[in-house]
């Protein structure tokens, strides 16, 4: 007995294509969705990094200086380091190598420069707003003195921006670390 039907209707063809056509849409929006997430997940991990190896940068530089005196406005800090004899070993009673050294926010980068050394560009994209404070657009200052009239510590904090890949919203890394500064002549007297 033959069959009634012989082939597909117009109809069936349409309904058909048409599911196709909504299976196909939504695997590709779901596809770029998650390219897209994955693209501010990588860039969020590229800032947070940025600023944390600089904030370890400043930490390690600092943790040697024999002085730091911090800028009024906090986006800055004059420091000095103790001389080393030949062997890299540190001459005791500490006593300062003669190089003025700085590190400091200008623009939109922390550099560290010094008296006949090359400038040293340790964070990029340093925004001077903190994202995470009331409201998201409160200044902070990157260094911060600890209290007393000697300064022993210093709590020093980085924010830095970067756009995501064909992401209309930036993404944000934020570090901040309390340095204690382990060479201050008055403390080892």
């Amino acid at each position: 007995m033959k069959s009634k039907r012989a082939g597909q209707s117009l109809i069936e063809m349409v309904v058909a294509l048409s599911l196709t056509a909504i299976v196909f849409t939504v695997g590709i929006s779901t596809f770029l969705s998650g390219m897209g997430s994955w693209y501010r997940g990588q860039s969020r991990i590229g800032v947070e990094s940025a600023t944390s190896q600089a904030i370890r940068k400043i930490s390690m530089t600092l943790r040697t200086a024999m002085s730091v005196s911090v800028d009024a406005n906090g986006q800055g800090l004059s420091y000095r380091l103790p001389a080393l004899d030949g062997t890299g070993t540190f001459i005791s009673p500490a006593t300062w190598d003669g190089v003025n050294r700085r590190i400091e926010l200008d623009g939109t980068s922390v550099f560290i420069k010094g008296d006949n050394l090359p400038t040293s560009d340790i964070c990029d994209n340093v925004i001077g707003t903190d994202p995470l404070s009331s409201g998201g657009t409160q200044s902070y200052k990157v260094f911060t003195p600890g209290a007393g009239t000697i300064t022993r510590s210093i709590t020093c904090m980085l924010v830095a921006q970067q756009s995501a890949y064909n992401s209309p919203t930036a993404v944000y890394g934020r570090h901040r670390e309390t340095i204690y500064l382990r060479n201050i002549p008055q403390l080892s007297q």
